[in-house]
């Protein structure tokens, strides 16, 4: 090995999920896990500085800690937090005010956004991501038809990498 490649390859962080298991169990990700899930997710939605996304994903969580800590900082677009994602309202008001073009969430957060958060407050995204949860056609077609964007459903198993498969656009 290089000293790249063992760096690469070294621990990165370790979340601990209760996954189909009673206790806690730990899941060890490297930096090559995370880092080659940012760069695939970097070619497929092809961001620039002129993004912004809205983090509401809990960063205890693999999937909420690389997309919304980590990806914007390696990618190099805007990032605004709010810590509340079943807030329909200020969620929509913060992705209007801020002109976010990516939103991350679950598909239970965006029945909520479907059922109270006005169509023209998403009207400036332009990829909206749900995974955590399986997405119903049901919602899907409701989110299409109010804010005019298809919901991708992203897969993700925390001992490989937060994302493993996503929709594209």
């Amino acid at each position: 090995y290089t000293k790249r490649d063992q760096h690469h390859t070294s621990l990165a962080t370790i979340f601990f999920t209760t996954q189909g298991v009673d206790s806690p169990q730990g899941v060890m990700l490297t930096h090559h896990n995370i880092l080659s899930n940012l760069e695939s997710l970097d070619q497929l939605f092809l961001l620039s500085s002129q993004d912004c996304l809205l983090g509401t994903l809990p960063l205890h969580h693999a999937f909420g800690w690389t997309l919304t800590l980590w990806f914007p900082i390696i990618a190099g677009y805007g990032v605004v937090y709010y810590a509340n994602p079943t807030a329909a309202n200020m969620v929509g008001d913060i992705v209007r005010r801020y002109q976010a073009t990516l939103l991350l969430s679950t598909p239970t957060h965006c029945k909520s956004y479907v059922q109270h958060t006005p169509g023209e407050d998403f009207a400036c995204l332009r990829y909206a991501v749900v995974g955590s949860e399986p997405l119903s056609t049901t919602l899907a077609d409701a989110f299409q038809a109010k804010f005019g964007i298809d919901l991708l459903e992203g897969y993700g198993y925390n001992e490989m990498a937060p994302v493993i498969a996503v929709n594209v656009p």
